[in-house]
């Protein structure tokens, strides 16, 4: 008889808890949703504008790349960073977010302040690191089929 009035009550327990974690996930979703609209809303117009009275095209490309990261956090809250590009460093991503989002080799470095040498040494790395150096693969397209960051 104690043994299922215990059982009662862990199974109680774990349905408050599946109530609970329902809940959870659901105003998760609820706040992702009001972040993303507020966004759209009360930045990516401004930012818009400011894309179309900047005369600097170094200027106009961090704007670019800001909008392009908004959507990029706005449209995957709750994806993950794939376990292939965990092992790169903070440059080599930054430099794969750029070649993801179609930047030049000269545009990422004007936009980072490197030499295009450099540049074209982090793809390489990239390459090498993603196990596609000696392959006919676009960087660009191989990178585009992982989660995004």
């Amino acid at each position: 008889m104690e043994l299922q009035v215990k059982n009662m009550e862990i199974s109680d327990s774990n349905i408050t808890l599946r109530v609970l974690l329902e809940q959870h996930k659901k105003s998760k979703e609820e706040i992702e949703e009001t972040i993303s609209n507020n966004l759209k809303q009360n930045v990516l117009p401004y930012l818009d504008f400011l894309k179309e009275e900047v005369k600097d095209r170094k200027c106009a490309l961090y704007a670019t790349m800001i909008e392009t990261n908004i959507h990029k956090i706005t449209s995957t809250f709750s994806k993950q960073l794939s376990s292939v590009l965990l092992n790169l460093t903070p440059r080599e991503i930054q430099v794969a977010n750029l070649v993801r989002q179609g930047r030049t080799s000269k545009d990422i470095a004007e936009l980072l302040s490197l030499t295009l040498g450099t540049v074209e040494f982090y793809r390489l790395n990239l390459r090498k690191k993603l196990g596609i150096n000696s392959q006919k693969i676009n960087l660009r397209t191989y990178l585009l089929s992982f989660p995004t960051t």
